[in-house]
């Protein structure tokens, strides 16, 4: 190449990055690292919110956990039963185990009323009984401190000599959900 040609191609190449350079490299790559740095904050960004969707997961979890040992610990006071009718006999059961272990004479039980509240079922159980005022307090400690939840709803005594002749009420609970569609054509 001639020296002419060699100063009129640097001339030409100078010309040529002094508009590239300037308009179509330069923005180029400043589009390029903006590009990178929304990039970057939007990782940024979601790492917090994924880190701050796993302390709430852990929260949940933990509730979640608390709320199953709480379900539990209610359960564990209800009477169980898939009918009323096997609910009142297991609860008309309980009472007899505790009557008899307590040194208390029954004479007589009525038929367990129910009532249902919602998916709830209320059994009240009323016995005539005779018994000495020790075993009478003994047993109604015990009627309190039962594994399933029982009530004492009322308490009637009259004193006969050394002994207390009484009626008293006592009601349990139940949870049943009523039943659907899909368990009625089931059964």
């Amino acid at each position: 190449m001639t020296p002419k040609e060699t100063r009129l191609f640097r001339m030409m190449l100078l010309m040529f990055l002094g508009y590239i350079l300037p308009f179509v490299i330069l923005p180029a790559l400043l589009n390029l690292y903006q590009a990178q740095s929304q990039s970057i904050e939007s990782l940024e960004d979601s790492i917090q919110r994924y880190e701050k969707l796993k302390e709430r997961a852990d929260e949940l979890a933990r509730l979640h956990t608390e709320l199953i040992k709480e379900r539990n610990k209610i359960n564990s006071g209800l009477l169980m039963g898939d009918t009323k009718e096997i609910v009142g006999a297991r609860m008309q059961g309980n009472l007899k185990q505790l009557i008899q272990s307590h040194g208390i004479n029954l004479k007589s039980t009525e038929k367990a009323e129910f009532v249902r509240t919602g998916d709830w079922l209320f059994i009240t159980q009323a016995i005539t009984f005779e018994a000495n005022p020790n075993a009478l307090v003994d047993f109604l400690q015990a009627v309190q401190n039962t594994k399933e939840k029982l009530i004492i709803i009322s308490l009637n005594i009259r004193s006969n000599v050394n002994l207390l002749e009484g009626v008293i009420k006592i009601t349990g609970f139940s949870y049943q959900p009523a039943a659907t569609e899909t368990d009625i054509s089931t059964s």
